[in-house]
């Protein structure tokens, strides 16, 4: 999933806009991908010519739920590390701005959650459809496989 950067005009009103990634790391964020809101190192990169940079960015605001984040930045919290499915529909109603347009932050992981003890027969095909899938992109482009965890359905 392409992940971009969007807040709430109210928040870049009140603080400015960023124009460089690095201003980046005066700002608070809120993502899925935080890590007990400690400062994380983020890939940011440019579209038009793949320009690539760290930046260290601090994200106090974690939830696994993308409408949460959505919420958190257009009430202004944070900068939300948003789908641009999720993000987009709210920057055309007015209630985000896109922050470093052209640029995109590091792909979203996916995380499955299965009870322990209980089978569920769809989790287990999506997980070895997406385990195929994921497979067959990495052969198209050759890359080195044994540097990729290979979980067991238990």
């Amino acid at each position: 999933l392409q992940a971009r950067l969007y807040a709430a005009p109210s928040l870049l009103g009140r603080l400015g806009e960023p124009t460089i990634p690095g201003e980046l790391s005066s700002y608070r964020f809120a993502s899925t991908e935080c890590e007990g809101g400690e400062r994380q190192n983020w890939t940011i990169w440019r579209h038009d010519d793949s320009l690539v940079e760290q930046v260290m960015v601090h994200c106090p605001l974690r939830s696994d739920q993308v409408d949460v984040i959505a919420e958190l930045a257009c009430a202004g919290a944070a900068i939300g590390r948003l789908p641009s499915f999720v993000g987009h529909p709210l920057v055309d109603s007015g209630r985000l701005k896109p922050v470093l347009p052209g640029w995109s932050v590091t792909v979203h992981s996916l995380c499955i959650a299965l009870r322990p003890g209980v089978r569920n027969a769809a989790a287990e095909r999506f997980i070895r459809f997406t385990a195929d899938s994921f497979e067959a992109v990495l052969n198209s482009a050759g890359t080195d496989k044994s540097l990729i965890p290979n979980p067991e359905l238990t």
